[in-house]
């Protein structure tokens, strides 16, 4: 190798180490301004919960924006004589480099330029470009991790409202305090009834409130599906209270024997668990018991068991078979008729108690629709006049229920109906009120 192409191939060496030192430096500096903005935006997210696309389009529009900075003041080389330039004052050669590398550029016939460039050659040789340009860790690097440590924290601070490391940002949506706490009142009901319906019904409600968060679905389609939703878990309601009434009645007509009369007190007031170990007991007592008591038990038994009211045909056919062992003399059929009325009188109870649930998660859910109509944007269907699908059925009997000239007398004849029902618009307004009716007449639930 010639002394001119040893001198520039030193001098290109020299040249990518000083652009590799140069752009980590860059880069350093570049990042420890850019992440400022990430920062600076998620302190913003503290007071204006920005949407999961807002957070994704800006963080990607400042990733492109970072990277093409970085990549303009990356670009280029620097001049081979600014670089033997530099190693002249490194290395103290009085710009015997920076001389020699112009006499190349610039070649000429003398043989003291020839002189120059060997002795330029043989001082290049004995350098170390590693030692003229070393690794050094940038102090802005320590600027960058600083911030990123800053942007994770800001993240898992218990007043930041999202955190983006797990992903996770304002929804298209957000329920308000009100609504958030009426659906998870809901869905504590739900999970704390056992019937296995309850639980996809649970699951419906979930899927329904994330869909609306996610912008899936319109308010308007979430407040339908939720109202019947509503219906569906208050459709047995009206069951429920005939089954009640069918036990008092029940009841009544097990009171009439001595030996069943605690177990139809406790079936009177509704505390059918109390009943069923009262019915066990007496199953367990059979032995001991006159024959006078056992035939009057068979009896009352047996009337009880005729025409039971509906969801009540598993109790009544329970005490038809305990009533027809008794009067056989099969105490040991008897007694496992007694059982089988404690668990149809178990089942009973549970199942009233699920449906008490169900009714009280759809009253939530009612509250939760409420909740959701209030925070509709200003001059939407609600607020302009034009009720929804089920609401404006309601507005038309409030009307007509205000009465007409000539008709009040008769309303009033037919015991304040129609003021029964503007009364009911007024204190239930959202609902339709769901009429149950019982032994003494209609009662609005």
């Amino acid at each position: 190798m010639s002394d001119r192409d040893l001198i520039l191939n030193f001098l290109e060496k020299a040249e990518r180490r000083s652009r590799s030192n140069r752009r980590f430096n860059e880069i350093a500096a570049t990042l420890a301004i850019a992440f400022v903005v990430p920062v600076l935006f998620k302190v913003l997210d503290f007071f204006f919960l920005f949407r999961g696309r807002t957070v994704v389009v800006f963080l990607g529009l400042w990733l492109i924006a970072t990277a093409a900075w970085a990549v303009t003041r990356l670009r280029g080389k620097n001049p081979l004589s600014q670089i033997a330039g530099t190693i002249d004052r490194k290395a103290n050669l009085n710009d015997q480099l920076k001389t020699a590398y112009w006499f190349i550029q610039h070649p000429r016939q003398s043989d003291w330029i020839d002189v120059q460039i060997r002795r330029t050659a043989e001082a290049a040789n004995r350098l170390r470009v590693d030692a003229l340009y070393p690794r050094r860790f940038p102090r802005a690097i320590y600027i960058v991790c600083g911030l990123i440590f800053l942007l994770v924290a800001l993240n898992f601070l218990p007043l930041s409202p999202y955190n983006w490391i797990r992903l996770q940002a304002a929804p298209p949506f957000r329920l308000t305090d009100d609504a958030r706490h009426s659906l998870d009142n809901a869905l504590k009901l739900l999970e704390r009834a056992k019937a296995a319906e309850n639980e996809a019904l649970a699951d419906k409600l979930e899927t329904l409130i994330n869909d609306l968060e996610q912008g899936e679905i319109s308010i308007d389609d979430a407040i339908k599906q939720l109202e019947q939703l509503q219906q569906e878990l208050e459709a047995g309601d009206i069951d429920s209270e005939n089954i009640t009434n069918g036990l008092s009645q029940m009841a009544a007509i097990l009171r009439q024997s001595r030996t069943l009369r605690d177990a139809a007190d406790a079936l009177a007031v509704g505390k059918l668990e109390n009943s069923a170990s009262q019915m066990q007991r007496v199953g367990e007592q059979l032995d001991s018991l006159a024959a006078l008591d056992v035939q009057e038990m068979a009896e009352k038994l047996l009337q009880a068991s005729e025409k039971p009211r509906s969801g009540l045909q598993g109790l009544a056919s329970a005490f038809n078979d305990a009533s027809g062992a008794l009067q056989r003399g099969d105490r040991a059929a008897a007694r496992s008729g007694f059982d089988r009325i404690a668990r149809e009188l178990l089942g009973l109870s549970q199942e009233l108690k699920d449906q008490q649930l169900r009714s009280e998660a759809g009253d939530e859910i009612g509250d939760l629709v409420d909740a959701l109509e209030e925070s509709e944007p200003q001059g939407g269907p609600a607020e302009a006049g034009q009720p929804r699908e089920g609401q404006q059925g309601r507005g038309e009997n409030n009307t007509s229920g205000k009465g007409e000239p000539g008709k009040e007398g008769e309303a009033t004849e037919k015991g304040g109906e129609t003021g029964e029902e503007e009364c009911d618009g007024q204190e239930d307004e959202g609902r339709v009120p769901v009429m149950v009716r019982i032994e003494s007449g209609v009662k609005p639930r």
